[in-house]
């Protein structure tokens, strides 16, 4: 069939579009995407035009070629009913793209809605609890309603993939550890995609919440907010000890509970200490935040495998 054409003496663009047909005809293209390119080139159509007319005019000099001409006049034909078919409603063929494309699309839209790089995705609360979840809205960037309803537009509508580009490309911020572990107990689909965090150091059940999150499979950025809440509840050990030793009042973040299990982390790529809130009569001191911030690097991002 490709020397049929040629022999004919139809032009080269008009044998491109002749074989576009072929690719239809065999499920190498799709017939909407030889409509879209047809209707978009007005040089293409202008070519199947003049190769009716070419095998027409043949027809009448050489009634030899008629059968071949009339094969080409039917393919052309085709090819200009498959030009003048309305558009697919479907939209954007999204799923189509390459599985990189679509994560960097999915990226530049997280981003576009984002209104900052130090903008927060905070939880709904699960079971209330009476920690001192600040700060709150007016001091912190969170996501807005109408971004959470978009992305849980596109998380419907795309799962997992889309999901793992969002938690990757977000931050999330837990109020309390109380919050932490009721997140990733009861929201399967945080604890298997969370990538960073920024958690707010205080609570009872700080021991467990840490726990969890080291068993966290993607997890790799942890920030952690210090405050004079933190420092409301001793270890086991500590509180055992302080049944015999009343008078000692002096208590350092590792003797706060949570601390062992902060500690046992492993494998993440970043860690930061920060105060909680800038007030100078809320802020631990500056040695603390620094002192652990140091224990942490020390710690946290050595290998899963490694014990200090």
């Amino acid at each position: 069939m490709r020397w049929i054409p040629q022999r004919l003496g139809i032009s080269k663009l008009a044998q491109e579009v002749l074989q576009n047909l072929e690719d239809v005809h065999v499920g190498a293209m799709d017939s909407d995407e030889l409509g879209r390119m047809m209707r978009l080139s007005a040089e293409k159509r202008k070519a199947i035009s003049d190769a009716i007319r070419k095998c027409a005019s043949m027809m009448e000099k050489q009634p030899v070629e008629m059968k071949s001409c009339i094969v080409i006049i039917g393919m052309c034909t085709e090819i200009m009913d498959i030009s003048n078919r309305p558009p697919p409603l479907s939209g954007f063929p999204f799923k189509k793209l390459p599985r990189e494309l679509r994560a960097r699309i999915l990226g530049m839209i997280i981003d576009r809605e984002s209104t900052g790089p130090g903008q927060f995705i905070q939880p709904r609360p699960i079971n209330p609890c009476r920690c001192t979840n600040y700060p709150g809205t007016g001091v912190m960037n969170y996501t807005s309603k109408e971004q959470r309803l978009l992305f849980a537009t596109l998380g419907s509508g795309l799962g997992t993939e889309f999901f793992e580009v969002m938690y990757r490309k977000k931050t999330w911020f837990f109020g309390c550890c109380c919050e932490l572990l009721d997140q990733l107990v009861q929201n399967k689909r945080l604890f298997q995609h969370l990538c960073q965090a920024h958690v707010h150091w205080c609570g009872p059940k700080a021991a467990q919440a840490f726990r969890k999150l080291a068993t966290c499979p993607n997890f790799q950025d942890l920030t952690i907010k210090i405050s004079k809440a933190t420092m409301f509840m001793l270890n086991e050990r500590e509180s055992h000890l302080s049944q015999f030793f009343p008078m000692n009042k002096n208590r350092r973040l590792t003797d706060i509970l949570g601390a062992d299990e902060l500690l046992k982390l492993r494998g993440l790529s970043n860690v930061n200490v920060e105060h909680a809130t800038n007030s100078q009569r809320e802020k631990l001191t500056e040695v603390d935040r620094q002192s652990l911030w140091s224990l942490l690097l020390a710690t946290v991002m050595q290998p899963k495998n490694h014990n200090v």
